[in-house]
């Protein structure tokens, strides 16, 4: 009887070492990172790394081999390796890695034994690119309220002033004794409306405007105002190319659209040389969401530069202020829509705005 109990007993703790080792398999194959290990000859003992499978980074093609072979897959220097410093120097380290477009935080310890002697080191390493891409989002709304701030509490106080100065200016340049230098005249009018402009900008940004919203399909708004862009193309010497497909309509304020849809489609003009192309399309996506893209031939930009739209003064242009992009991205915002940019140097810029589907999650927010 006692000899049955113990093989029911040892049946049992069988089946729960086994139902563990099944947890922890799950876990490691569905680990958003991956975790490996070398011994002190800098071989790989132990790898599971599910975000590296297209690389063709199994278990099977790892282990055994050198931690170098994995650094070239992953494309990773061997001689900055953390791992190797945790492995050679003790050292433990926690550092985030932007690999294949995304962002890695990788905890990386020497393995020791009884003894204190470094036996191998691990590395543990999650994906945190949603966290990585919060984090810049925070900053950017920091800065983006920062700006509203600034716009509230001194664009008024600014243009009063200017006002003054450029009334003074246009009535001086009509009078006869200042005929000779009305030519003067009238560029610093023309600086004092530049400097008007950008302070409008600031306002745009701070005040809260009650949007009068209806239904109104995309298609219809750019149809509306296509001989005002095609005007603005020939003056540049640019060609126009557009493409329009009917969109259902949904809850909208046309005011946002416009200025959103000028503000792409100007910024394009501005980077595209005379000669070259500006397209525009506007349609429905395969998931049924209506959408406009704007795309130029101009100069482009380096992913450096892209990873700062919408952050206020950044900008490629020579006297530009880098908020009209905000404005893009905060009305994209405040429909829940999607804002993309794809672009590289030399070889053009391309601008897709995907609303969501036609229902009320595209009223704008308040």
């Amino acid at each position: 009887m006692q000899s049955v109990l113990r093989s029911n007993d040892r049946q049992q703790q069988h089946l729960s070492l086994q139902m563990k080792q099944a947890q922890i398999a799950w876990v490691m194959e569905n680990i958003p990172g991956g975790l490996i290990a070398i011994d002190n000859q800098e071989t790989i003992t132990f790898f599971s790394c599910p975000a590296f499978k297209g690389l063709g980074c199994t278990p099977a093609t790892m282990l055994g081999h050198h931690i170098s072979v994995f650094h070239q897959r992953f494309g990773a220097p061997s001689e900055t390796s953390p791992l190797l410093d945790a492995l050679h120097k003790g050292t433990e380290s926690r550092r985030v890695s932007h690999r294949l477009g995304r962002y890695f935080e990788a905890v990386n310890s020497p393995l020791v034994d009884e003894q204190g002697e470094i036996q191998g080191a691990v590395c543990l390493f999650i994906d945190v690119t949603e966290r990585v891409l919060q984090d810049r989002e925070l900053k950017r709304l920091e800065k983006a309220q920062m700006v509203g701030q600034l716009a509230a509490s001194l664009s008024h106080e600014i243009r009063n002033p200017l006002a003054i100065v450029r009334g003074h200016l246009q009535f001086l340049s009509t009078t006869e004794e200042q005929a000779a230098l009305r030519g003067q005249y009238e560029m610093m009018v023309e600086q004092l409306d530049r400097v008007n402009t950008m302070l409008q900008d600031f306002l745009d940004l701070a005040k809260e405007r009650l949007k009068q919203s209806a239904p109104h399909s995309l298609s219809a708004i750019v149809a509306r105002i296509r001989p005002m862009l095609e005007s603005e193309a020939y003056l540049a010497g640019v060609t126009l190319s557009i493409e329009l497909e009917e969109t259902p309509e949904f809850l909208l304020c046309p005011d946002d659209i416009h200025q959103l849809l000028l503000n792409l489609y100007r910024n394009a003009l501005e980077a595209t040389p005379p000669g070259g192309t500006v397209s525009m399309r506007v349609g429905l996506s395969a998931a049924q969401q209506p959408y406009f893209e704007v795309c130029d031939t101009g100069c482009g930009m380096a992913p450096e530069m892209l990873a700062k739209i919408g952050t206020p003064f950044m900008t490629t242009k020579s006297h530009g202020t880098g908020l009209g992009l905000l404005q893009c991205v905060n009305i994209c915002k405040s429909y829940t829509a999607d804002f993309s940019i794809r672009s590289q140097p030399r070889q053009g810029t391309c601008v897709t705005v995907c609303f969501p589907a036609t229902d009320e999650s595209c009223r704008p927010a308040p």
